[in-house]
């Protein structure tokens, strides 16, 4: 054999070798906590699933196989810890669901440590933006509902700068905010089960303590 033939099958031999699948023995946890980041409260003897899918979260990709690996439940603090096996299936993300709440995906085949929270109230930071300033006989009008309270809300703020911020603590979920510039009175656009609306409207997901959760909104 000449030296070339040689080298050549020692190429061969390295790249079948290093091509050979290693077998998956890696044993991945997933751990955590689940608590009210208003109250502190930790939740007792959740039920936590966990399924693994080729679908991917963050692309808008859709999952067409799924795999089941197992359940746990959380601890008088809160706290879990889940462990499966690394395996061949060919899984990007796992969808982590309780009987509580939806907790998320996380990455698959991956050591993961969070904390979850199902909160009581968040924050919401509204910014309000405008390119034109206020008059002293210019009104913005701002109008949301209130959940907890049942009722409406309507702020009428004066005299504001170009860039304005108000804190408001709501609770989770999507809050909207309808709003409109006026002179002396709100002059509304249109009406919609007995409600009042204005010239432009936005809307955010509060997620919850102690998350802030942001919306601007350009009158």
């Amino acid at each position: 054999m000449n030296k070339f033939s040689f080298l050549s099958l020692m190429l061969l031999m390295c790249f079948f070798v290093n091509c050979k699948k290693k077998p998956c023995n890696t044993t991945y946890t997933v751990s955590g906590q689940i608590l009210n980041g208003t109250t502190g409260k930790k939740y007792y003897n959740v039920e936590i699933s966990f399924i693994a899918s080729d679908g991917d979260f963050n692309s808008g990709k859709k999952a067409t196989t799924y795999k089941d690996l197992g359940k746990t439940r959380t601890d008088s603090f809160g706290n879990f810890t889940f462990s499966y096996q690394c395996s061949d299936f060919p899984g990007k993300q796992i969808s982590m669901t309780s009987d509580l709440m939806d907790l998320g995906y996380i990455p698959f085949n991956q050591n993961y440590k969070n904390t979850w929270y199902r909160s009581t109230f968040g924050t919401l930071k509204l910014v309000l933006k405008t390119s034109n300033l206020m008059t002293s006989s210019d009104t913005l009008f701002l109008w949301h509902r209130d959940i907890v309270l049942n009722k409406s809300i309507i702020d009428t703020l004066r005299n504001l700068p170009l860039e304005y911020e108000i804190l408001y603590r709501v609770p989770p979920g999507n809050i909207g905010f309808y709003y409109g510039r006026g002179h002396k009175e709100f002059k509304y656009n249109f009406q919609k089960d007995g409600v009042q609306y204005s010239k432009g409207s936005g809307d955010v997901n509060i997620y919850g303590d102690p998350n802030i959760d942001s919306l601007i909104l350009n009158y």
